[in-house]
């Protein structure tokens, strides 16, 4: 069997690109992998330094024990307040949810109602055609000696008036099952939403109830200090404990890609940061504090991941997030936390919320460090 002339270049070149093509083929196939094992080897450096961190904030708490019960009292106390409110703030999501689902099912029954009414009112007007025409039935229309074009239009008439009538019933049937589904479904809402009511109810008293055990612990620990040297001495001591965790925490999250990269650095942000929470501004040692309205939302001044989220004496619920670079942003003193250790945040994100007065908060802290020395806030923020 002989070639054609034209086929004998092609085939000569198959042997030089089926190679490339394979190899191609080879390289885009292994790509995904190559990024999954990348994925998975961050992962895994996550939960490493995420176990690292808690077991750092547990030694800090057992030692926290030996050194003074009452401050031990106030950290559990300070962290059962942060889960009673966030508990009560799932509620309220929750409850949130169900009512927003109600107004969409009164509205879809209210408009199946509306369907239904005129419904009812064409059947009605064609159960009255049907009767009218049902008086000279096709029987004796054939009878009547008409002509047969007559005969054949009557009879035509009478065929689509039946089958409109029947289209009419189904349609009314059909609406009719509808609003039934729908008012088993708005008995089943309301069920859950007195039950979520119940449960907010039963909540709030727990919140309150942690808040005022939190507060009476916060007034007993005041009394400590029976003097300004006294008070001087603890917050020297509180700067040096968060100094030593800011140390241990540095770095710690090298390695480890965010989930969004900043093209910005934070020490470019100097005078453009956004304010964490509104509210008076006061000075607190390296800090700021700010006078916020209980339950106000702190968020995020900058991108960055959270290095820490829990109690620290002197900051009470404290946020640390990594900026990068040796920086890092403080949000202390707060009612509870809405963020965990390793998130990555986002600018304006909700990191966690402030402190009631009847819970003996004075104010939400913040402050910035940079390799662990505080850097006056104040500038930074617009």
């Amino acid at each position: 069997m002989s070639l054609r002339p034209h086929l004998l270049p092609l085939l000569l070149a198959l042997p030089l690109w089926m190679p490339l093509a394979c190899a191609h083929t080879t390289a885009s196939s292994s790509a995904p992998s190559k990024t999954s094992r990348q994925q998975l080897a961050n992962q895994k450096k996550l939960t490493a330094v995420r176990a690292k961190i808690t077991l750092l904030a547990a030694r800090q708490k057992q030692t926290l024990v030996h050194r003074d019960a009452l401050d031990a009292r106030i950290a559990a106390q300070s962290a059962r307040l942060s889960t009673a409110a966030a508990a009560l703030r799932k509620i309220n999501a929750t409850l949130q949810t169900q009512r927003h689902q109600m107004v969409r099912l009164e509205t879809r029954r209210k408009h199946a109602q509306q369907r239904l009414a005129g419904q009812r009112l064409a059947l009605a007007s064609l159960l009255r055609a049907v009767y009218t025409i049902g008086r000279y039935s096709e029987l004796r229309v054939l009878l009547s000696g008409s002509s047969v074009v007559r005969i054949q239009r009557t009879l035509g008439y009478s065929g689509i008036l039946q089958h409109a009538q029947q289209q009419r019933i189904q349609g009314l049937l059909n609406n009719l099952d509808q609003l039934r589904k729908l008012g088993a479904e708005i008995t089943q809402q309301t069920q859950a939403l007195s039950v979520t009511r119940t449960q907010q109810t039963a909540q709030i008293a727990q919140r309150k109830q942690q808040r005022t055990r939190l507060r009476a612990l916060r007034q007993q620990a005041e009394q400590r200090y029976r003097s300004q040297s006294m008070r001087l001495m603890a917050l020297r001591n509180n700067e040096k404990n968060l100094r030593r965790l800011l140390d241990r925490l540095q770095g710690l999250f090298l390695g480890i890609p965010p989930n969004t990269p900043s093209n910005r650095p934070f020490a470019s942000l100097r005078g453009k940061l956004p304010w964490p929470v509104s509210g008076k501004l006061k000075t607190w040692g390296d800090g700021l504090k700010i006078l916020a309205t209980g339950g106000a939302k702190v968020r995020a001044v900058a991108p960055g991941r959270v290095v820490y989220a829990n109690w620290l004496r002197g900051f009470g619920m404290l946020v640390i997030i990594d900026q990068g670079h040796g920086w890092m942003s403080l949000y202390g003193n707060n009612e509870s936390l809405e963020v965990s250790v390793g998130d990555w945040v986002q600018p304006g994100q909700i990191l966690a919320t402030a402190g009631t007065a009847t819970a003996g908060f004075e104010g939400v802290y913040f402050g910035i460090r940079h390799d662990s020395k505080p850097i006056n806030p104040r500038h930074w923020l617009r």
